[in-house]
């Protein structure tokens, strides 16, 4: 479970990543959708293995943080660009 957790990651932050790079809006809706799936298997994780949940959220937090802002920018450099209809 944690191995499908850290790819699913590290798939969301290509995801971002691309999408910024790329000016993709197909790519930013993957990444929004990989970071959902992340949290959500973090959540099992944690349920499932009684994790520290402060050591564990502070990490999530900093991810979450992290591809968020790559998003931001790539939605509003796809905006720029003139791709229409990205929420």
């Amino acid at each position: 479970m944690i191995v499908l957790h850290v790819i699913i990651a590290l798939a969301s932050m290509v995801a971002a990543t691309a999408s910024l790079a790329l000016i993709s809006k197909k790519m930013l809706i993957a990444a929004r959708a990989l970071s959902l799936l992340t949290l959500a298997t973090g959540s099992m994780l944690i349920a499932m293995f009684n994790a520290p949940i402060l050591a564990t959220c502070l990490e999530g937090i900093a991810y979450l943080s992290v591809v968020m802002v790559i998003m931001a920018f790539a939605k509003r450099r796809i905006i720029r660009a003139g791709v229409p209809s990205v929420s």
